[in-house]
């Protein structure tokens, strides 16, 4: 790990234990868990299970739980996951309850995977790698999509849920948009930045108009793509500056900056990883999320790589970047998941009692993404 404070290690910790407001919303402490696709019933229906999940991560030390990625209730989109849909309603209530009542909060992280899924629907059918493995959406399907976007995030607030998430990054529907890899259209929504930002700004600006003033719009954004981790569409602070501004104008409150490791610097001249860029050049709250307390990434993990703890020396990284003002929180994924009370044990500085490996095959297999192929086209 880059930067990671050698020899003793000395670390202060309390202000990562401070409370953070974002749009009225006040969460405990500066430590977020990362949306994971962990539960996959059958019914689509979050289960007692899913909503115990949730609490123990609160009740383990997490102030804000952002959910795994849910599928909205729409012919163009369905995964093997959670969906929001009329039936489901209860059991994401009991989620919301079970954080609510645990001392946290929790935001529903509003997901379309678009032409990621074979027969899946996208702005031109194409992955983020190129792959032709979709459909394209008409112009009126678009409309369609925005709208639903809109009612999806009515629909969580009504629910309860303490905000909502848009996910834009990764290659899913909005990032395909946004990503000039997977958008290929000649109409108002392709072409340069501005013209491909459409939709994804279409969808805050009517999700804003949908929950009002008071309620919090986030959207996870990224550099890296599915199959393409190495591509920068932002290749400079100030295409990553061009490319924020009209987001924030449009209403999102908080990023959630998705990097493959969060201490590896984004742009030469400096050690400021993707999520220092991106506050700094937003200038509204972040969150970092990459590897916290691991030392590999997602993929290598999923390739076959041992994750293993960063202990104290990695905490020490966290805490240097945090203190600077690089980010507002950290969202922890894995390690997390792995230890429901990882933050506690953190927050008591209990390092020694870290499992030393994190991501293991027996972990790996319940959150690896199944293939999913999209039912037939029911428009």
């Amino acid at each position: 790990m880059q930067n990671a404070i050698a020899g003793e290690v000395r670390l202060t910790l309390e202000t990562l234990f401070t409370p953070y407001t974002i749009r009225g919303v006040t969460v405990p402490n500066r430590f977020a868990m990362a949306p994971m696709q962990r539960h996959k019933p059958s019914d689509f229906i979050p289960s007692r299970e899913h909503a115990a999940d949730y609490r123990a991560r609160v009740e383990g030390g997490i102030g804000l739980v952002i959910t795994q990625g849910t599928t909205m209730d729409h012919w163009s989109t369905s995964s093997a996951y959670a969906r929001l849909f009329p039936p489901a309603y209860d059991g994401w209530k009991a989620c919301v309850e079970a954080v609510r009542e645990a001392g946290g909060h929790i935001f529903l992280q509003l997901w379309h995977e678009g032409a990621n899924r074979e027969g899946g629907f996208g702005p031109s059918g194409l992955t983020a790698a190129g792959e032709l493995r979709g459909n394209p959406f008409t112009k009126d399907q678009i409309e369609e999509v925005t709208d639903l976007y809109a009612r999806s995030a009515e629909i969580a607030k009504a629910i309860g849920f303490s905000g909502v998430e848009l996910h834009g990054a990764h290659g899913h529907l909005i990032d395909q948009f946004f990503f000039a890899g997977s958008n290929k259209r000649d109409d108002e929504y392709g072409g340069d930045l501005a013209a491909r930002m459409k939709f994804g700004l279409d969808v805050v600006r009517r999700v804003r108009s949908a929950v009002g003033d008071d309620y919090p719009i986030g959207m996870r954004i990224s550099q890296w793509k599915g199959g393409v981790y190495d591509i920068k569409p932002c290749p400079t602070p100030d295409d990553l500056k061009a490319f924020l501004t009209p987001l924030v104008a449009a209403g999102i409150d908080v990023f959630h900056a998705s990097a493959r490791r969060f201490w590896v610097p984004e742009f030469e001249g400096s050690d400021l990883g993707y999520a220092g860029w991106v506050k700094a050049m937003s200038g509204i709250p972040t969150i970092a999320v990459g590897s916290i307390g691991l030392d590999t990434d997602m993929q290598s993990s999923f390739a076959g790589q041992i994750a293993k703890t960063t202990g104290a020396a990695g905490i020490a990284e966290l805490e240097r970047r945090f203190a600077r003002g690089d980010f507002d929180l950290a969202a922890i994924g894995r390690a997390v998941l792995v230890e429901p009370d990882w933050v506690n044990k953190v927050r008591n500085r209990l390092f020694g009692d870290l499992r030393s490996e994190l991501f293991t095959d027996e972990i790996r297999s319940t959150v690896v993404t199944r293939t999913y192929t999209m039912p037939a086209n029911s428009a």
